[in-house]
């Protein structure tokens, strides 16, 4: 019995360790927990989801902590003010941990990410955030030669995020968007299967019922299709009951 008892807590500690909250009780119940260490979660949806509040309210959460956190902003979509109604107490101290990198093309986006071990060599980061990952990507691709240069450097990117993830044992969110194909007119994740390949948890978000629904499209140990249903309110994210039906995709 004492060797079961130590070893249920050896487990439940291991699962706290490796993940960190996400500063809102919403996802941190759909994702027992909140991210994963090591790994490259993918926030993706439709314009309004949430996808930015999240991943301002993971990064300030973190700093608050005393952590340091490496913010790619890719849209301009850091906004001071919102920082301050998120977190109204300490956010000149907080804000001090927050390292905001603002490339302007693809090609300083792919230099940013390129430079990170360096970076993260004289600092102790905690996580890195990418908001978003498609922006720059999507006004990059023209021509399919160029399509073709774009893709190849977007995974090398992605495989220089999960590196990082694996060796440092750090989560690194990014957020992406969604396009719609002109000949099935069906909704896809932009960057399709590169995403879907080097991202180890992609959640799905959308506006829905007057509030927002996150559902887990991937996970390496939830159930797909895991949903909760959340408010965004000037101090944060919280989770609400509502109910409808799941139309991933459709």
């Amino acid at each position: 019995m004492l060797n079961l008892t130590i070893n249920l807590y050896i487990s439940l500690l291991y699962k706290v360790m490796d993940k960190i909250p996400t500063g809102s009780d919403a996802l941190d119940w759909l994702l027992d927990g909140g991210f994963e260490n090591g790994i490259i979660t993918t926030l993706f949806g439709p314009p309004g989801s949430g996808k930015s509040n999240i991943a301002m309210l993971f990064t300030l959460n973190l700093a608050k902590s005393g952590k340091k956190v490496i913010f790619i902003d890719t849209e301009n979509s850091f906004s001071s003010e919102r920082a301050k109604q998120l977190l109204p107490k300490d956010i000149s101290t907080t804000m001090q941990n927050v390292i905001i990198l603002t490339p302007f093309s693809f090609k300083e986006q792919c230099a940013s990410i390129t430079e990170l071990p360096k970076l993260i060599s004289k600092e102790n980061v905690a996580a890195i955030i990418i908001d978003s990952i498609a922006m720059l990507y999507r006004l990059e691709k023209g021509y399919e030669s160029e399509v073709a240069e774009a893709n190849r450097d977007l995974a090398k990117s992605l495989s220089v995020l999960s590196k990082i993830a694996r060796k440092h044992k750090i989560p690194i969110l990014i957020t992406d968007h969604m396009y719609t194909d002109f000949e099935t007119k069906k909704q896809n994740i932009v960057g399709g299967d590169i995403l879907k390949y080097w991202s180890k948890c992609l959640i799905y978000l959308e506006p829905a019922d007057g509030f927002r629904r996150a559902v887990l499209y991937k996970h390496r140990s939830i159930k797909e299709g895991k949903e909760v249903y959340f408010e965004i309110r000037q101090n944060g994210i919280f989770k609400v009951l509502a109910k409808k039906k799941f139309s991933l995709f459709g």
